[in-house]
């Protein structure tokens, strides 16, 4: 029985390695084409398209900056106008940031990456999914959005102006500790930078390169496979970053918070309290480095073990199809069961 079942796998088995090789040759092959013609592409033709997706890329990411901000700042501006209570202009604030949030990620993902954030720009640059062009670009543009979005609010709303930049301004209160200011920034930061690392950027990593061996899998005739996986995690990514930010919005803590310069640059701009904000800074970078590093070191830790089980699977699935096409076009329970092995082990 052991023989027979042995001599019956050993063709399906030189088979998946074959199939295995080629799918890794394949992926080789494709990534070289792809860095070849769009990363060494010195061509007018190549520079001009590069230069098209940077403007069109700084572009989106202004808007988003500037679309958010200028929510943000006006419930601020209407809240200290009619006079609401300090709770509820907490809440309202909260409840803004996280609806905006979802909304311009949604809308600009595509674009820009929609990060609205000096240290996502920051923390992806130093994790090397940013570049140091874009990553400046980035962080240039976010500033200016802020101060305009504080030009937009006090256009808008009647009123002592300087009122309006104070209440929007983020300031420690009196006798507190830096370093508490320090720890609440370095927290809610870290907080919402390893979120966005994990649901949007490291998933969409994962789409992307584990695209094939899904498809290969879905497509086995006679199995259906229901599994988590980046394609579905990836989608929910702009509800889950404004999940966080409105919980965020809501901690308070001593120094606001802010969890991102943008939210303090514009206002600070025009109410000229900088107090503090060289500890918001660095303060909010630290949180940012550490959460990205951290996500992205876990990211890789047997990141090529699990590629190598996703492929083993795909081409194990694929050398199925193509053993029941050569026979009778049945798939046999053994063939099923190792198709499941190598979907369950990956």
């Amino acid at each position: 029985m052991e023989g027979t079942i042995a001599e019956d796998t050993e063709p399906l088995m030189t088979a998946v390695v074959e199939e295995e090789v080629r799918l890794r040759s394949t992926a080789r092959s494709i990534d070289d084409a792809v860095k070849s013609k769009y990363l060494r592409d010195n061509s007018p033709e190549a520079k001009l398209g590069r230069r098209r997706r940077m403007i069109r890329a700084a572009f989106a990411e202004f808007m988003c900056t500037l679309i958010f901000f200028t929510m943000v700042f006006s419930v601020i501006a209407h809240g200290t106008v009619s006079g609401w209570n300090e709770y509820d202009l907490t809440y309202a604030v909260a409840l803004v940031s996280g609806f905006q949030a979802t909304s311009v990620i949604y809308t600009f993902s595509s674009a820009s990456g929609a990060h609205f954030n000096c240290n996502i720009s920051f923390a992806l640059w130093l994790t090397g999914r940013l570049s140091n062009r874009r990553c400046v670009v980035y962080i240039a543009v976010q500033l200016l959005a802020s101060v305009v979005a504080m030009g937009l609010v006090a256009g808008m709303f009647h009123g002592d102006l300087q009122t309006l930049y104070d209440a929007c301004s983020l300031v420690p209160t009196d006798n507190v500790r830096i370093a508490k200011v320090f720890a609440t920034e370095f927290i809610t930061t870290f907080i919402l930078t390893y979120v966005a690392f994990t649901v949007a950027f490291l998933d969409a990593e994962s789409e992307k390169k584990h695209s094939m061996s899904f498809k290969g899998i879905s497509d086995s005739k006679g199995l259906t496979v229901y599994a988590s996986t980046p394609q579905s995690k990836a989608g929910f990514a702009p509800l889950a970053i404004g999940l966080v930010v409105f919980s965020l919005a809501m901690v308070g803590g001593s120094s606001g918070p802010a969890f991102n310069q943008n939210r303090m640059f514009g206002p600070a701009v025009f109410s000229g309290k900088w107090a503090y904000f060289y500890v918001y800074y660095a303060a909010d970078l630290c949180g940012a480095a550490s959460a990205s590093l951290i996500a992205h070191n876990l990211h890789l830790l047997g990141l090529e073990q699990e590629e190598s089980m996703r492929s083993s699977a795909a081409a194990l699935a694929s050398a199925c199809n193509l053993r029941r096409q050569s026979n009778d076009g049945s798939t046999s329970d053994l063939e099923k069961s190792y198709i499941m092995s190598g979907i369950t082990k990956s």
